[in-house]
């Protein structure tokens, strides 16, 4: 079962004035257990002012730089990125569960890919763990990285990428853009957006029909006009890949339950949840914000992180009953409709190319059952339906940013659409 494991900080690296990265002591005994795959997270645990808080952070170590390691940056009120930039020392301690996540690089030996990425500010993270590995794994290939910052005091992990760049400088191409501060060329002067990647591919800077894998790593905004141009460029979709960072690592914005969840949660839910082959029974009642809070609330340790549908650490499926979600979520239009299967999975990992944003779970009908794994809260799986259209209008009734006229889904475990 994936648990919670104490480490020891091994050591807290300055990166930035508002950054840090953090390294961890490995016992012999977990070395398995926290082998990772280039691109992947890690989620840490801590008590900060009296409060249990967990947030997912994205590794940075390469395969073979021989530690664990994890980037921080500080964002404006939150509460651990804070707690981390000005508490974590050598010997700290903190609760780290096993790396997930699938933002990765499938590594071989005898390839000769071509990778492109693209990274906004602490979105360079899990970019730079790939960009290492592939470079000390895949002796041909070669991988070109775009890295969008407002100053160059901001540039997370500079001199490592400049140390990269050094060593392997027929095969690794590093370009810098900085919105606030003067480039001699022109072009590398401003926000990372659609429109300057249209002005890259233009200038010659890559080819985005040549490219074997597309990393995008980022906010949401800067992914999705990334996301755009890469495709009137013609890039394949299928090879772009994605990470999105939430703004603040303190919660995202939720919508109000509906009312006919909240005269069921007035009841009371009986929910069953099944996680590591475990059977868990518990309630769901009118004071809990979803059902991780439910779980944990009554002492059953679900796994969870950023619960804002992002992190992928609490994916659920609904195998039974109803649960609505409360998480604004930004969808975009693929497919067409299914007759009785309905999948609603945000972008979070970049393998379905599908959706971006965020959601949590509240209980909608009596009773429900969820299959939880290593991911989010934010894929709900609801198969068989009656028409295949009543019961999902209702469930996206709880989900109605303005941009969301309509969802439709496509996954490729399910390979349809809905609505």
């Amino acid at each position: 079962m994936t648990r919670f494991h104490a480490l020891t900080v091994k050591e807290v690296r300055r990166e930035t004035p508002e950054a840090v990265s953090i390294a961890f002591e490995i016992p012999e005994t977990l070395r398995e257990a926290y082998r990772f795959t280039p691109g992947q997270y890690l989620t840490l645990r801590a008590e900060i002012d009296g409060q249990a808080t967990q947030r997912s952070y994205s590794i940075c170590s390469g395969l073979d730089d021989g530690e664990l390691r994890v980037g921080i940056k500080r964002v404006e009120g939150g509460r651990f990125s804070t707690f981390a930039n000005d508490n974590l020392t050598e010997g700290s301690q903190l609760e780290v569960l096993p790396p997930d996540g699938r933002f990765t690089a499938a590594l071989d030996v005898r390839a000769a890919h071509d990778y492109v990425a693209f990274a906004a500010g602490s979105g360079i993270t899990p970019i730079l763990s790939i960009v290492t590995s592939v470079l000390e794994r895949e002796p041909d290939s070669r991988i070109t990285v775009f890295y969008g910052n407002r100053a160059t005091a901001s540039i997370m992990f500079r001199e490592t990428l400049e140390d990269l760049k050094d060593r392997f400088l027929e095969r690794f191409t590093l370009v810098h853009l900085l919105s606030r501060e003067g480039q001699d060329v022109e072009l590398l002067h401003g926000r990372l957006d659609g429109a300057r990647v249209a002005e890259l591919a233009h200038a010659g800077l890559f080819d985005p029909k040549a490219a074997d894998a597309v990393f995008l790593c980022g906010p949401g905004d800067m992914i999705e006009q990334v996301q755009t141009a890469l495709a009137e460029l013609g890039t394949a979709p299928d090879r772009i890949r994605t990470e999105r960072f939430l703004p603040s690592d303190d919660g995202a914005a939720t919508a109000a339950p509906s009312a006919r969840a909240e005269t069921v949660a007035a009841k009371g839910a009986e929910i069953e949840a099944v996680y590591d082959g475990l059977r868990h029974h518990f309630r769901v009642e009118a004071g809990d914000g979803n059902v991780i809070d439910a779980a944990h609330r009554q002492g059953i340790e679900l796994p969870s992180s950023c619960k804002g549908g992002m992190c992928c650490t609490c994916r659920a499926r609904v195998v039974e009953g109803e649960l609505e979600m409360i998480v604004r979520v930004v969808a975009r239009r693929v497919g067409r409709e299914a007759p009785r299967r309905a999948v609603l999975e945000p972008l979070v990992h970049g393998q379905d190319h599908h959706f971006a944003g965020a959601a949590q779970l509240a209980v909608h009908q009596h009773a429900g059952k969820v299959g939880l794994g290593a991911g989010i809260v934010a894929l709900v799986i609801v198969e068989n339906f009656a028409d295949g259209a009543g019961d999902f209008h209702t469930l996206r009734s709880s989900l109605k940013p303005a941009s969301m006229d309509g969802v439709n889904c496509l996954s490729r475990r399910a390979r349809s659409a809905c609505i």
